[in-house]
């Protein structure tokens, strides 16, 4: 047995081709393809922050949502969540998850309707918290 270092992405298109084949072994379902969105925010043409996010199955993940400095308080991303709900509606998602850090912006979510479902302490380092969120639609 040898184990040793390959290329990420055909490591990973390999591995996702069983593990699709195992999706439909074991529960019936076809497999779904993930697909990506990404929307920008621009103020007077600069650019001001953006929300990426993937939707598989019946499933949205935010990835990413980060508001420049000076943009921030101006409820652009409260904008850019709500532009990522109208999709994840338009594409019968039912479920939102995302993940933030304890210094980051839990309380925003929660206010978006996010409740907290897990915490990971120390996490990515000693003295930080991650949160996990959802949100049922």
């Amino acid at each position: 047995m040898l184990i040793h270092e390959q290329d990420f992405e055909q490591t990973e298109s390999v591995l996702m081709q069983i593990l699709e084949a195992y999706e439909v072994e074991q529960t019936g379902h076809e497999p779904s393809v993930t697909e990506k969105y990404a929307w920008s925010i621009n103020v007077q043409e600069q650019f001001a922050g953006g929300l990426t996010c993937t939707i598989w199955h019946d499933v949205m993940h935010i990835s990413l949502l980060a508001i420049e400095k000076g943009y921030r308080h101006q409820k652009l991303a409260t904008k850019l969540m709500m532009v990522a709900q109208e999709k994840a509606i338009e594409q019968d998602v039912t479920t939102i998850t995302l993940n933030t850090q304890d210094f980051q912006a839990r309380g925003f979510y929660e206010k978006l309707g996010f409740t907290v479902f897990g915490e990971l302490k120390d996490v990515p380092y000693v003295g930080t918290s991650r949160y996990y969120l959802v949100k049922r639609l």
